[in-house]
């Protein structure tokens, strides 16, 4: 459980220090004037996420963050939507393929932020959930079975990728 609080303090932390998605407080995407620049959505990452189980369908992803690099593990924040509920993933292990145990170092969340507030895990202490997790440089692979937590409903399955920006 102790892991699961530093993941959520590690995601709030990178979304605060990077500025979220596009650094504009609706979360839409900003682009800088000038010559020779880029707007920031041509640099931004991308995920290909499906969700089925308590939650289901396609994820709509609004943005990704990772931890600059030179940390030993990758420290992921996929912010986005499915329907009409926002959510972010939180995504965590070093280089490799890693299975989600509760031994294990490499975890995956998914937290319904608005409108309300559910968790699904694997990988933590003292929370269910299984699945693989791949990482290779700044992007990954995910298949997990995702356990509520704190008295969320059901099972969350997700399949799929994401890249860094």
């Amino acid at each position: 459980m102790a892991r699961l609080l530093v993941a959520q303090a590690l995601a709030a932390l990178l979304l605060t220090a990077c500025g979220g998605y596009g650094g504009s407080p609706s979360g839409a995407p900003t682009s800088s004037a000038g010559a020779g620049s880029q707007s920031r959505s041509a640099t931004r990452g991308n995920a290909s996420l499906q969700l089925s189980g308590a939650i289901s369908g396609s994820f709509v992803p609004q943005g990704v963050v990772c931890q600059p690099p030179g940390f030993t593990d990758l420290l992921v924040s996929i912010s986005g939507m499915l329907e009409s509920a926002q959510y972010t993933i939180d995504i965590s292990a070093g280089a490799g393929t890693h299975q989600l145990t509760t031994a294990g170092t490499a975890t995956v969340g998914i937290t319904e932020t608005n409108p309300g507030f559910s968790r699904w895990a694997a990988g933590y202490q003292q929370v269910g959930g299984s699945g693989s997790l791949t990482i290779e440089e700044r992007r990954g692979q995910v298949d997990a079975e995702l356990a509520g937590v704190q008295g969320a409903p059901g099972t969350v399955h997700i399949v799929g990728n994401w890249t860094c920006p």
